[in-house]
């Protein structure tokens, strides 16, 4: 396996985990939150192409260390929607419930 593809995994596991920890202190509602998961993907990117530039010391290029973090972020990014996806199709009723409950407690206002 590649060290991209494992990162990008890795990457998007912690994602997920964060994303389910927040979710049970009821927090993954907050937009602020969710600026950490740029941290997180932006340290499974620097780590990924930092240990790539360590294996191939002396061949490392630019464009080797950008390929790199484009495919973890977009291996990571990837597994993440879907897992988000997966969420959101398996809670559609409740999610349309919720939203048509709050639409007509506003419109009775």
């Amino acid at each position: 396996m590649s060290l991209s593809l494992r990162f990008g995994l890795v990457t998007s596991a912690v994602l997920i985990a964060y994303f389910l920890v927040l979710g049970l202190f009821d927090l993954h509602k907050n937009p602020l939150f969710s600026l950490f998961n740029s941290v997180i993907t932006g340290f499974g990117i620097y780590e990924v192409i930092r240990l790539r530039k360590l294996q191939n010391i002396n061949s490392f290029s630019y464009g080797e260390g950008f390929k790199t973090g484009v495919f973890t972020g977009v291996i990571a990014t990837l597994i993440f929607t879907t897992f988000f996806f997966n969420l959101l199709y398996r809670n559609r009723s409740k999610l349309f419930t919720r939203t048509h409950k709050f639409h007509e407690r506003e419109l009775q206002h």
